[in-house]
């Protein structure tokens, strides 16, 4: 017996959401040619589905050690989108209306993003297939790239989908989240999401495994956002992103095996990346873009010693900022200040190919190290500017 499961209007987030689902499901041959619909010949085939993409969830998200079903929902947690509190409310829809709280009530919380997925995912293998069922969208599923469609899934009856279509959403939306950051008074979240060709389907593990590869310095695409956020000197979170980006799928495409010929595909331009303002009752989605980074990754290739040592230095002036010494914070604020411009030279060298702009970096590098040995730089660090001068000179060939 086919099952079919409708997906959501193609101009909203939530059916990139479904995409990214569909991808590490490895379900592209389920999807139909117009892209509305994904068919099963068979109830079971779902079961496993759904199952596998939960478990991709759980191996690169949440700590392979927690076990028990509750812990498994607080680790979790730690890594959901955030449900809203406009109009209906998600955590009512998700609980009262779609009826996926039964960890929630099991475990004691509130319905939540992660407690509804693993409740849907339980639901579908108790009943050995999709659940059936009717239910309303949830916020994020509908935000748009334009604030003036608001209000028009309501006005022609979609933001009303199948129980399943919504789960599968759920799904996604866990797997796809890869940052969260607190910029003032302002929370971004950062969703990757398939562009919905072909190739963008049959890629999804692969980048999705990239974007949460931790590796040898044990730190996740998201560590090294917040550490470029934290200069707080003259970058732009757009800008910010982007040296995130090159710093750490450089270092991934190093350590990680089976990765380097996504650069050769151009498998990275086959995602988008899209920032939501998680701020207020309702998700606002800022920005929707291509990954455009492999020919910054092939640029800087062999020359990742130069993003990992700005990178780590990005530390170093974190924690000089907040000394108790007059000294160490003025060196502090000058490195920040350094990096800062690097990063931007950086981006303006691969953007125009112009070797000149990257004289204010070793400049302003120069500037540090010459910096008194009391002002709180250790050797270590001396030798990461260093290596950032003599990378840089490299770099420009003419400096």
């Amino acid at each position: 017996m086919t099952v079919e499961i409708p997906l959501m209007p193609k101009h909203t987030l939530g059916f990139y959401l479904q995409l990214a689902a569909i991808g590490a499901g490895e379900l592209e041959d389920k999807l139909t040619r117009d892209l509305e619909a994904i068919i099963f010949n068979d109830p079971s085939e779902y079961v496993n589905a759904a199952d596998k993409i939960w478990s991709i969830i759980a191996d690169t998200k949440i700590k392979p050690a927690v076990e028990e079903e509750c812990n498994i929902v607080g680790e979790c947690e730690r890594v959901q989108p955030k449900l809203y509190g406009a109009g209906k409310g998600d955590a009512s829809i998700l609980g009262e209306e779609a009826g996926l709280n039964v960890i929630s009530q099991r475990c004691g919380v509130n319905t939540s993003w992660c407690s509804a997925t693993l409740s849907y995912v339980e639901m579908v293998k108790g009943n050995g297939g999709p659940i059936g069922g009717r239910t309303s969208m949830i916020m994020l599923a509908k935000a748009f790239a334009y604030g003036k469609l608001r209000g028009t899934l309501s006005a022609t009856g979609e933001d009303v989908v199948q129980r399943d279509s919504l789960g599968l959403m759920l799904l996604g939306g866990l797997l796809s989240m890869v940052s969260r950051i607190r910029v003032r008074d302002s929370t971004y979240e950062f969703y990757l999401i398939p562009d919905g060709s072909p190739e963008s389907l049959r890629l999804a593990n692969l980048v999705y495994g990239a974007f949460f590869y931790k590796g040898r310095l044990g730190v996740s695409f998201n560590d090294v956002l917040s550490d470029i956020l934290r200069l707080e000197v003259g970058l732009s979170i757009d800008l910010a992103t982007y040296i995130a980006l090159l710093i750490h799928l450089s270092r991934v495409i190093n350590e990680m095996t089976g990765i380097s010929g996504l650069l050769e595909k151009e498998g990275f331009e086959r995602f988008l990346l899209a920032r939501v303002d998680s701020s207020g009752n309702r998700p606002q989605l800022i920005s929707i873009s291509p990954l455009t980074m492999s020919y910054a990754l092939k640029t800087l290739k062999g020359k990742e010693v130069l993003l990992e040592n700005l990178w780590r230095l990005t530390r170093t002036s974190s924690k000089l900022r907040k000394s108790t010494v007059k000294e160490r914070r003025r060196t502090g604020e000058d490195l920040a200040s350094a990096i800062g411009e690097c990063f931007n030279n950086l981006a303006l060298f691969l953007w125009t190919g112009r070797e000149d702009v990257l004289f204010e970096c070793s400049r302003r590098m120069s500037v540090v190290l010459d910096t008194p040995v009391t002002a709180g730089l250790s050797d270590d660090d001396r030798n990461r500017v260093k290596w950032v001068l003599g990378e840089v000179s490299r770099l420009a060939g003419s400096l």
